[in-house]
C-alpha cells in the first residue's frame, strides 16, 4: 500500500449557474493550488446536502450560497426548511465528521423576503461552520456582527480575476462601430443580470439629468423581473442616449460592451462584494460604483469614481471631466490590481 496521503476531497454547493464562471474558476483553483479532489454536489433542495455527502464522502462541504436550501416565499416554510437545513448540517458535522465551510459573498440574499428569518438561520449556519471566508478585511466586522460569531472564525482572501475567462480580442473602435456608437461618444456600460438592488433605474435617471450630448448608456443583461424590465424599456425609450438589451449576453459579446465603454457603471443600492466589478476591472475599465461593502478596498486605485448616496450624477459628471486618457489610465491600474489575486491561493485554507 502506498504511503502517499489521499487528496482532500471537497464538495461544492449549491451547483451554480453555468452562466457565472465564478464557481468553476474557484474549484479549478482549489485543484491546482492544493491537489484537492473538488466535486460538485447534487442539485436539489430536500436533503441535497446529506445526499451529496453520502455520494462523495468528502472531508469538506463548501457553500458559496445557502439560501436555496431554506428560503421560500412564505415565512413559515422558510422557518421550517431552515430548521431542517440546520439539523442536516448538525448531523453531518457531529455524527459524520464532515467539516462545513463557507464563502460569504453577501450578508443577505438580494431581493428576498424574511430578512429577520434569514439572519436567524444564517447565524445558526455560521455556528456550524468550521470557518467562513470573506473577501476583504473590512468585511470581518460586518460578518461578525451579522452572524454573531467570533472574528477567529473568519478568514480573509480575495477571489481571483475573470481575466482570460471571456474573449477579449476586439478593439474599442471595432466595438463601437458594431454597436453603432461614435468615436467621440462618452459611453457608460452596465453589464450583468439586472435586478432592483443594482440600481439601474437610478443610473438611467442620473444620465437623464445630464445634458451632455456625448453621453451614452448601454445596459446589457438578463432581467427576470418583468415589471422592472418594462419600466427600464419605457425609460430608455424616452432618452435616445440610453439603450437596454435585457437578455442574456453570450460570453463572446461581453467584450463588445466593455471594450466600447469609457467607464463601467454599477450603482448598487446595497452590496458587499461584486463579480461585475471584478469583470470590468479585468477588461481594464474605470468603474463608477458606490462606496459600499468591500468596493472601497477593491477599487482603492480610483477613489474619485466611488460615490456616496445621492452623488451618482456628480460622479458621472466627474468622469466626463476626467476624459478618455485619464479613464484609460485608471482602467489599466484596475487591471493590474485585480490580477494580483489567484484562485489557487484558496487551497491553503483546506488541510
Amino acid at each position: 500500500m502506498s504511503d502517499r496521503a489521499l487528496p482532500v476531497r471537497i464538495v461544492c454547493l449549491p451547483v451554480g449557474s453555468p452562466r457565472n464562471p465564478y464557481q468553476r474558476l474557484m474549484m479549478d483553483g482549489l485543484q491546482r493550488g492544493g491537489g484537492a479532489e473538488v466535486l460538485y454536489g447534487l442539485h436539489g433542495r430536500r436533503f441535497a446536502v446529506l445526499k451529496s455527502y453520502l455520494r462523495n464522502r468528502p472531508q469538506y462541504i463548501h457553500f458559496d450560497w445557502n439560501a436555496p436550501y431554506y428560503l421560500r416565499p412564505s415565512g413559515w416554510k422558510t422557518l421550517l426548511y431552515g430548521l431542517i437545513f440546520l439539523a442536516e448540517l448538525s448531523f453531518l458535522r457531529r455524527i459524520l465528521g464532515c467539516r462545513i465551510v463557507h464563502t460569504l459573498h453577501q450578508l443577505e440574499a438580494h431581493n428576498k423576503p424574511h430578512l429577520r428569518l434569514q439572519r436567524f438561520i444564517q447565524r445558526g449556519f455560521a455556528r456550524r461552520c468550521e470557518w467562513i471566508r470573506v473577501m476583504w478585511p473590512s468585511s470581518v466586522s460586518r460578518a461578525v456582527e451579522y452572524l454573531g460569531i467570533g472574528a477567529d472564525r473568519i478568514r480573509v482572501l480575495p477571489e481571483g480575476s475573470f481575466v482570460g475567462c471571456y474573449p477579449n480580442d476586439t478593439t474599442r473602435d471595432d466595438c463601437r462601430a458594431l454597436l453603432g456608437l461614435g468615436a467621440d461618444d462618452f459611453v457608460l456600460t452596465f453589464v450583468g443580470n439586472v435586478s432592483p438592488y443594482k440600481g439601474v433605474e437610478d443610473l438611467i435617471e442620473a444620465v437623464g439629468r445630464i445634458s451632455d450630448p456625448r453621453l451614452r448608456l448601454l445596459v446589457a443583461g438578463r432581467c427576470d423581473d418583468q415589471r422592472t424590465a418594462a419600466h427600464l424599456r419605457e425609460r430608455a425609450a424616452a432618452d435616445p442616449r440610453v439603450r437596454c438589451r435585457l437578455e442574456s449576453i453570450p460570453p463572446e459579446q461581453i467584450q463588445h460592451y466593455l471594450n466600447a465603454a469609457d467607464a463601467a457603471a454599477f450603482p448598487f443600492r446595497k452590496i458587499e462584494n461584486s463579480g461585475s466589478v471584478i469583470l470590468a476591472m479585468g477588461f481594464a475599465r474605470a468603474v463608477i460604483t458606490p462606496a459600499l461593502g468591500v468596493l472601497p478596498e477593491r477599487l482603492a486605485t480610483q477613489p474619485e469614481l466611488l460615490f456616496q448616496p445621492d452623488d451618482l450624477q456628480t460622479t458621472i459628471e466627474r468622469a466626463l471631466a476626467l476624459g478618455r486618457e485619464r479613464l484609460e489610465a485608471i482602467g489599466r491600474r484596475n487591471l493590474a490590481e485585480v490580477e494580483r489575486y489567484r484562485w489557487e491561493d484558496f487551497a491553503a485554507f483546506f488541510s
